[in-house]
């Protein structure tokens, strides 16, 4: 989309294994682990507390206009409790009560929320069946704790609820498990580590930054039947082997067909 984000959204990397965690959270103070929602992100412009846009991240430095379709979602504040000026980013997510995702899945819930977003207007049905999980005050106070407080007074309440101090990987571990198999009100697929010290929000990029990054839930898992290998070749002569499976649902997708990557590895 067009419109431009006051202050970019930057994405995350995945840290792949435990491992990795810990060499993310070696020397680091001060992180904080939240679930990692799994919605459609935004930005939300606030003026003298009243809304003024919410934009969707497109690529992290321009998006959409869902200001319109916004202003029916009831978790989006029209006008905050106190008259402050804020740049927010969060995650509009479809609300499902009681949800684990362990057992669950994602439910697509990601699509539902991006596909009601681009409509023009909501019905009240649908405006109250999304939530907002703010996970960042790129321009707010200077510490996640005073950033979590201050959030909570203005209304957003969860933020406070799902954010969590750890100071070594068994603090990060155990919240990872605790929220993968237990409910929530909210499909996630893992959890984000974030310093509560950043830089300047003037200075961010739409790449993934170095004081942030997400811990994903593990693989969703399945068994199917190959019906029908075929080979591909490319316009250069690569053959890719392509699996044609039994039908079967992985996580909140249903998968028909996979590549096996190279003839190597088809051979392998």
């Amino acid at each position: 989309g067009p419109l431009a984000h006051p202050i970019a959204q930057t994405g995350l990397d995945k840290l792949p294994d435990e491992h990795a965690v810990n060499a993310w959270l070696k020397g680091r103070l001060g992180v904080w682990v939240q679930p990692k929602v799994d919605g459609v992100a935004v930005t939300l412009v606030y003026r003298q507390g009243q809304l003024q846009q919410v934009i969707s991240r497109g690529d992290g430095q321009t998006g959409q206009d869902w200001s319109h379709a916004a202003r029916s979602v009831s978790a989006i504040p029209r006008q905050l409790a106190q008259p402050v000026d804020a740049v927010l980013q969060g995650e509009l997510y479809e609300r499902l009560p009681g949800h684990i995702q362990a057992t669950a899945g994602s439910l697509n819930a990601r699509s539902t929320v991006a596909g009601l977003m681009a409509r023009h207007a909501l019905n009240p049905e649908q405006g109250t069946g999304i939530g907002l999980f703010i996970w960042d005050w790129p321009d707010g106070p200077p510490s996640q704790a005073e950033r979590l407080q201050q959030l909570a007074a203005l209304g957003f309440t969860d933020s406070l609820l799902y954010s969590q101090p750890i100071e070594h990987f068994d603090h990060a571990r155990h919240w990872r498990e605790q929220w993968f198999n237990n409910p929530l009100p909210f499909a996630s697929d893992g959890v984000v580590l974030r310093q509560s010290q950043r830089p300047d929000a003037r200075r961010w990029q739409a790449k993934p930054p170095h004081w942030a990054a997400a811990w994903k839930y593990p693989h969703a898992q399945a068994r199917s039947e190959v019906r029908k290998v075929t080979f591909a070749i490319g316009r250069t002569g690569r053959i890719t082997p392509m699996l044609t499976l039994k039908p079967v649902r992985l996580d909140d997708r249903q998968i028909k067909h996979i590549s096996v990557g190279s003839l190597r590895r088809w051979q392998a």
